[in-house]
């Protein structure tokens, strides 16, 4: 009866040795396996990081050039304005100058 009774015994210590160690290889396997989800997600989430930051970079680049056509246009206006309104003096100039021109080459004439 004490040799059964240590026997069950060593059966039972036996028996809750495997059962940790079953427990701690379990575990183990459901780290390993979070650690593995965490940095498949990690993975994807710099996929789509990347892809975001792309298309981020090309607006800014759609942008910046979409103004620098805008910035030409405009230039171009404005110069086109200004050289109509240097066009426009240079014309009431060169009327002032030939008018004035005929007055005195009729005072000249008259003066003869």
């Amino acid at each position: 009866c004490i040799i059964q009774k240590a026997w069950r015994s060593r059966q039972a210590y036996m028996q809750l040795k495997r059962d940790i160690r079953y427990q701690q290889q379990r575990d183990l396997q459901v780290k390993c396996v979070l650690m593995i989800q965490s940095l498949y997600r990690r993975k994807q989430a710099l996929k789509v990081a990347d892809e975001k930051r792309y298309e981020l970079e090309q607006i800014v680049l759609q942008s910046a050039a979409a103004t620098m056509i805008q910035s030409c246009a405009r230039r171009q206006k404005a110069k086109a304005k200004v050289r109509g309104i240097r066009d426009g003096r240079m014309e009431k100039m060169h009327w002032a100058a030939t008018t004035i021109r005929k007055q005195y080459l009729m005072v000249v004439e008259v003066r003869r």
